[in-house]
């Protein structure tokens, strides 16, 4: 069967080319989900059935029933939908500066009768205003800056935010997941999260992000760099095994495994600083 998933997947290549827009309705880990089948997180999703296994187990495993999720970066929903099945009494943030994604995901929601979700057409980073984003003909490979790895479609003017100025104005009390896959500018993210991150009653437990140095150096950053700030944070770093179990991080790994779990340390019990 999955065989016949990947032939089917790199097959789908020649009817559905990226330059033709395909918006297909596919069903994976229980619900509804719009993609866009000429993209490659659409063909995984649809015609793979497969896609980021060991992360998507791991979040099923740590996500509890009143988890508040923020899923920045969003795409047309994959890790969205995921979160809010799980948290079915929680909440989800979820953001998608591209318009399209953005409605698909609106789409996605209303077919599983989700109500948990508030989805917010922005993109995240270091300051509040507009920012223009460099839209690839590949959606997934969008970000704030080309990162030169698939054709730009067009250039849109989106707003930004900061995780920090959300946080304060929706009187978010804590966020339990987040998860940041925004094509390179992950440390602005980070950079417009200091407030958050620093509060150890409000600090996310678990962040799961793509840490990628082809993207990072557009923004003259580097995975280490990240790694280093969120150490500083308090954080720890892991990958995830193809059986969902965490090992701890390995530089030699980097850039052959993109995705860094990061698990928030506790405090020391005598009061001493981290």
């Amino acid at each position: 069967m999955q065989t016949c998933r990947r032939v089917i997947k790199r097959f789908s290549r020649h009817w559905l080319p990226d330059s033709k827009k395909t918006v297909i309705h596919t069903r994976i880990n229980g619900y509804n989900l719009l993609v866009l089948a000429n993209e490659e997180v659409g063909r995984a999703i649809h015609f793979g059935h497969n896609y980021e296994s060991p992360e998507t187990q791991y979040l099923q495993k740590v996500i509890t029933k009143t988890s508040v999720c923020v899923d920045v970066g969003a795409n047309v929903g994959y890790f969205t939908m995921l979160m809010a099945k799980k948290a079915s009494f929680g909440k989800v943030y979820a953001f998608e500066p591209i318009p399209l994604n953005a409605s698909l995901l609106r789409a996605s929601a209303e077919l599983n009768r989700l109500e948990n979700i508030e989805i917010i057409e922005s993109a995240v980073g270091a300051s509040d205003g507009e920012v223009t984003l460099s839209q690839s003909t590949d959606s997934a490979y969008s970000s704030i800056r080309d990162t030169a790895r698939k054709a730009v479609e067009r250039v849109i003017s989106v707003p930004i935010t900061t995780l920090d100025n959300f946080v304060r104005q929706r009187s978010i009390h804590s966020i339990d997941v987040l998860k940041v896959d925004v094509e390179g500018a992950e440390g602005l993210v980070l950079m417009g999260s200091q407030e958050l991150l620093g509060d150890i009653e409000r600090r996310p437990n678990v962040v799961l992000m793509e840490l990628f140095d082809e993207n990072l150096s557009s923004y003259d950053a580097n995975s280490s760099a990240i790694i280093d700030m969120m150490q500083a944070f308090g954080y720890t770093a892991f990958f995830v095994t193809d059986s969902a179990e965490l090992v701890p991080f390995r530089v030699e790994a980097l850039n052959k495994l993109y995705n860094v779990l990061f698990l928030a340390q506790e405090p020391p019990s005598n009061g001493q600083e981290i």
